[in-house]
């Protein structure tokens, strides 16, 4: 992990339209409405330059890119923040790469599938964006030469299980986890913690080049839920150089967080104890030594009085020997020890020089921060902490060897700190990737009631779901702020980023009794912040840490883009500690919960709109007024109801929030697993909170008719008396026939407003789309809000051309007996167990599969027979293992319980042998052909036993399927087998589907409508012994019956009759931008903006005006076929916000933008 601080100076790093500043309505905000940061509302900021900096070992940044870099990297979008409205999905800004991702987006994995609620929803899945373990480990260049963000690896694996694996004598009790171990020498297993659903162990000592395979195989051992490679992290910190001041007057950092004005409060609490997991503090140190925590356990005269601080022994039991003062998880561990994941443990948490290390370098990093935090008070010597009378508990994550570059164990050190007491943990690092077991370790410690705060990093990006462990749920997250009450220009942003604090020259303490004010970054506002949630927990002892964290944010002061009050905070910089307030003010606590959405497996599978439920808490004081919102992030979906009015929510109270989401157009540009990001917006009489939401979707294939619309058209300010904005809704046919567009309806208060510029019927093809233009167009006279609602019905055309499977055969699911033969013909796979065999088998008679008649027939012993495939079935570098899924071509599969299966000569489970055997019985004209997979266990759960049959009969040409006995232990959790037929193409499938979250049964089960359907089963849902599924050929194919779509969309407008300059930014504040493809990217530093033209039709005038109308630039420019990007320059322009815009016979498009100074 990285620890978190940057030399990156006067950078200020742009955003892309993700920091907006969400206000009151009128009726919230009673009008009063404050000058220009009132109204950085819609596009503030744009282009993020996401992973625009390399980063060395010791987490400092440099940035080296000339002008041509620099726009390049401006141009590189996050995403429109208010979609693709007025875009056709050609002309979208998200575009397909080779994987199927968009341009510039990380892929993302599925962590865990969402549940089955009470309700009938199923909670959001769980997804991360994915990142690589670097493939050496411990050097970085690679990483640094690719400007790839890795992951790297600690030489340790965590595993989860069921149940304790380590017997009382220290002995590994699962057979399957010991046999995997044993391979593999000098490894030391150790339980790290019980969680509330399991036991986390530890596995140290293993090599880089084989953690990989071995969490492989210790993944599918019974009874393990997950095994992951642990991460190495980094502090984020750098170094400037250290003016020669007097020390008091140089803390600058507590004015601004108004310390003094707390102290008269609280001081903190000596039984309130700050854990400070870092490179270690010197605990000798003259401003340290009184403040340091001393483990009462570990004191005193033991029964044979010796001090226990020395005798050897762990008084204590918590598994260290003589941790009196803390304790060191690294210690003299070399270069070769961590990449073998040896560490050299010891109770001196202080750090130790080695030689030709400068003392100012990367040791000092924890005593540094943990001055900020409690150095001691009125002692005539330094500084002092911003909680100076709580107890620091140093926890040392670094090595004392020639090499220092990462903070390593660091989740076991915070396992350690909860152990001890500890109330706030600070973890001033970062880096890594989501991690499963970091994240149950922080869900345990919180649950003890422990706060942990974490630095959000210093890359000067985006920072959402990208730097842990800041962004795991219940982690604090801190950004940091200059002297000059701004954010600082390195440090990382983001919706989630609780709070900033000064972070540029703190002085504090530095090794050896010394001072220094040489480091800046997130690393040193965490202390901050850290001391302050102390302050809090002393003064309110009863609260939990999100009361605690909510306290913290909704305190902070706005003024880290400017001056602002308490309601427009952008949504990225959402304000600055202020510990006074913290520890005076009262303020509502409001956050989203139990996030649930209507659709299996929690990940939105097709376009239809789907309901989304969650709970809205209040924990804190009272909120009056509620309101509450969603406004999309990335322009992929958007939620069709307007603000939420909740009433009141008493302290501590619950409600439940309804609403429907509908994905944009634009979250069909490329393919497989991804997010549409929300913000969710809280408000309350003087007060608002935000919360990023991230809802999982990937879209498949369908037979049916599909249509995607635009959910909402957001107008740009209008001025009085005439005026009129053209906006075109994007109408997308996802399905498989043309649809008819047969109606489009204005309904609503407002709908005359609103004019529709394209007459129907509109015929739009399969895989087409078509724009369809609104006019915004006020009446004289009238002003404010307008919205309206277009609903648009279509009718499909035609009927579904379906394969000669999908619509050849009638399916059926009967009970029957299930005979087992022990004749035929044995499938033999060679030596040993039968593993990946194949062997292609004469039928016996003409059998008609599909439209066409096969002689011969190919049985793999992975569960599925196959027609005339292309190539082998089971070579080394394609298995194939789903064949409905598959690219690997054949005239038609027949999946019976398809997965990756073996056929030991002695089954783990039960002792029974397993085999594949066919052949075919009866006399012509009724033969059978029968094949059998007898004993089966799945690799990836050796625990699982399947038996079942297929059989193809002669004259029918029926396909029946019948299941044995299928058997897996409770603790197995889900699996799943592919089951159904297939013709030439992947998309001609007739499959079932079995899935708790559907409510289907191996007996009622659910015809599958994509080829990633599969049939799952558990201890509690097996198939019954007897189970017969029929495919029966069809005299005439089937249809599919196609009924009418309707879809809806919200128009909103805004009309102004400004006159002043005050009520023009105030109408403003309520406005929302129109994101069409005309896009701009500031560049504060350089006083300059880019501005990407979309292609034209015809010539146009290119304008940009300031909010009174007045023009600053104009220019003409001519038809263009593609995007073209232009330069201005605003070093003239005064602050504030300023719209582009494109006038041509053809469109009119505009797009806010902000100039800051």
């Amino acid at each position: 992990m990285k620890p978190c601080f940057s030399n990156i100076r006067p950078f200020f790093a742009p955003m892309k339209q993700l920091v907006e500043c969400f206000i009151l309505s009128w009726r919230h905000s009673r009008g009063h409405c404050f000058c220009y940061f009132m109204v950085l509302v819609a596009g503030l900021i744009s282009s993020s330059p996401l992973f625009s900096q390399e980063q060395n070992v010791h987490g400092q940044s440099s940035h080296k890119q000339n002008s041509d870099e620099q726009k390049r990297l401006y141009s590189s979008s996050y995403g429109s923040f208010y979609g693709s409205a007025g875009q056709s999905v050609e002309q979208s800004s998200w575009q397909s790469s080779r994987d199927g991702s968009a341009v510039g987006e990380k892929p993302f994995r599925l962590i865990q599938a969402g549940v089955r609620q009470s309700n009938g929803f199923t909670s959001l899945a769980r997804v991360v964006p994915e990142m690589p373990y670097n493939a050496h480990g411990y050097n970085t260049q690679e990483r640094r030469a690719s400007n790839q963000e890795v992951a790297r690896s600690s030489g340790s694996i965590y595993l989860k299980t069921k149940q304790r694996i380590i017997t009382d004598k220290g002995d590994i009790a699962d057979a399957s986890i010991r046999r995997c171990l044993n391979v593999h020498a000098q490894l030391r297993v150790r339980e790290v913690t019980v969680l509330p659903d399991g036991f986390l162990t530890a596995v140290y000592g293993v090599k880089e080049e084989g953690a990989e395979r071995l969490c492989e195989q210790l993944s599918v051992c019974a009874g393990v839920e997950y095994a992951e490679q642990g991460q190495t992290l980094q502090p984020h910190q750098s170094s400037f150089p250290t003016p020669n001041d007097p020390l008091f007057s140089r803390q600058y950092h507590l004015q601004r967080i108004r310390a003094q004005e707390a102290w008269a409060l609280t001081q903190g609490d000596s039984a309130l104890v700050i854990a400070v997991c870092d490179t270690g503090v010197d605990w000798e140190h003259e401003d340290l030594a009184k403040n340091i925590w001393v483990n009462p356990g570990e004191s005193g005269l033991d029964t044979q009085g010796r001090d226990k601080r020395t005798n050897g022994m762990d008084d204590d039991r918590n598994g260290k020997i003589d941790d009196w003062h803390g304790w060191d998880f690294v210690g003299a561990a070399d270069e070769a020890d961590l990449r073998s994941g040896r560490y050299r443990e010891d109770n001196d948490p202080k750090p130790r020089f080695p030689n030709g290390l400068v003392p100012q370098e990367l040791p000092n990093h924890g005593t540094i921060v943990a001055g900020i935090v409690a150095a001691e008070v009125n002692n005539a010597r330094g500084g002092v902490g911003a909680a100076p009378r709580c107890k620091i508990l140093p926890i040392k994550c670094s090595t004392d060897g020639v090499r220092l570059d990462g903070i390593y164990r660091p989740y076991e050190a915070v396992l350690y700190a909860a152990q001890m007491g500890a109330k706030v943990i600070v973890c001033s690092f970062g880096g890594g990737r989501y991690s499963r077991a970091e994240e149950d370790i922080v869900r345990a410690v919180a649950a003890q009631g422990v706060l942990i705060v974490a630095a959000a990093g210093n890359t000067a990006r985006l920072t959402d779901n990208i730097e842990y462990p800041a962004s795991y749920n219940g982690v604090l997250a801190v950004g940091s702020s200059n002297a000059g009450d701004r954010a600082s220009a390195s440090s990382d942003f983001g919706v989630m980023i609780d709070v900033f604090a000064p972070g540029e020259q703190i002085l504090s303490t530095a090794t050896g009794s010394e001072y220094t004010e040489s480091f800046s970054g997130t690393s040193m506002a965490v202390p901050l912040v850290a001391a302050a949630a102390a302050l809090v927990k002393s003064r309110f002892p009863e609260w939990s840490p999100m009361q605690i964290r909510q306290q913290l944010r909704a305190s902070s002061d706005n003024v880290l883009l400017g001056t602002g009050s308490a309601l427009n905070r952008p949504f990225g910089y959402f304000g600055r500690l202020n510990m006074h307030q913290a520890l005076t003010a009262t303020f509502p606590g409001l956050t989203v919960q139990n996030m649930s959405i209507d659709a299996a497996t929690g990940v939105i599978q097709d376009v239809q709109p789907v309901a989304l439920r969650f709970t809205l808490k209040n924990h804190l004081a009272i909120a009056r007024n509620v309101a509450l919102t969603l406004r999309s992030l990335d322009g992929r979906a958007s939620v069709l109801e307007g603000v939420q009015q909740l009433g009141t929510l008493q302290a501590g109270a619950e409600q439940t929030v309804n609403l429907t989401m509908q994905l944009d157009p634009s979250a069909l540009a490329g393919t497989g697993l991804r997010t549409a990001d929300f913000v969710v917006v809280m408000l309350a009489d003087g007060y608002v909170n935000y919360q990023r939401i991230a809802v999982p979707y990937n879209i498949r294939p369908s037979q049916s008719a599909q249509m995607l619309v635009s959910p909402v058209l957001d107008f740009s300010l209008v001025a009085n008396p005439v005026a009129q904005n053209t906006l075109q809704a994007v109408v997308v046919n996802s399905g498989s026939t043309a649809l008819n567009i047969t109606s489009l309806r204005l309904s609503g208060a407002n709908s005359s407003d609103f004019q529709l510029q394209i007459q129907v019927p509109v015929n739009v093809n399969s895989g087409a789309s078509v724009a369809v233009p609104v006019r915004f167009a006020p009446q004289v006279g009238r002003s404010g809000e307008r919205s309206a609602q277009l609903t648009m019905t279509a009718q499909p055309q035609g009927v579904p051309m379906l394969g000669a499977i999908a619509g050849g055969y009638d399916f059926t699911a009967v009970q029957a007996e299930y005979r087992e033969f022990t004749d035929g013909t044995p499938l033999f796979g060679g030596a040993g167990a039968l593993d990946d065999a194949q062997i292609t088998f004469g039928i016996g008679f003409p059998f008609r599969y599909g439209a066409e008649q096969y002689e011969s027939i190919t049985i793999s012993s992975n569960g599925f027979c196959a027609f005339a495939p292309a190539e082998s079935l089971v070579q080394q570098s394609a298995v194939v293992t789903r064949p409905l899924s598959t690219f690997v071509g054949a005239k038609g599969y027949i999946a019976v319980v398809a997965s990756d299966m073996i056929f030991p000569t002695t089954t783990i489970s039960s002792g029974l042998q397993g085999d594949v055997r066919f052949k075919t019985e009866g006399l012509s004209p009724n033969r059978v052909f029968a094949v059998q997979w007898r004993n089966a266990v799945l690799k990836s759960a050796p625990d699982v036993r399947i038996n079942a049959q297929l059989r193809l009969y002669e004259t029918s040409g029926r396909v029946e399927m019948s299941f044995g006995d299928f058997s897996l232990p409770a603790t197995r959790g889900t699996v799943s087998v592919e089951t159904g037929l297939r013709g030439n193409s992947s998309a001609d499938i007739h499959a079932r589907r079995v899935s708790e979250d559907i409510r289907s049964t191996w007996f009622g089960s659910a015809e599958a409508h994509s080829n990633e359907d599969a049939c799952e089963f558990s201890a509690r849902a097996l198939p019954p012994r007897g189970l017969l599924y029929r495919w029966s050929p069809l005299a005439s194919p089937r249809q599919i019956v196609l009924q009418p779509i309707e879809r809806s969309i919200l128009l909103r407008g805004l009309v102004a009759n400004p006159t002043s300059v005050e009520d023009e930014t105030n109408v403003v504040t309520n406005a929302m931008a129109n994101a069409v493809a005309l896009r701009t990217f500031p560049n504060p530093v350089q006083h300059e903006v880019f501005c990407d033209i979309p292609p034209l039709r015809g010539n146009a005038v290119l304008s940009v005006v300031n909010m009174r109308g007045e023009i600053m630039w104009q220019e003409q420019i001519q038809q263009m076929s593609s995007v073209q990007q232009i330069r201005l320059e605003t070093r003239d322009w005064a602050q504030g916000i300023y719209i582009l815009r494109i006038r041509s016979p053809y469109q009119t498009l505009q797009q806010r933008f902000v100039v800051l100074r």
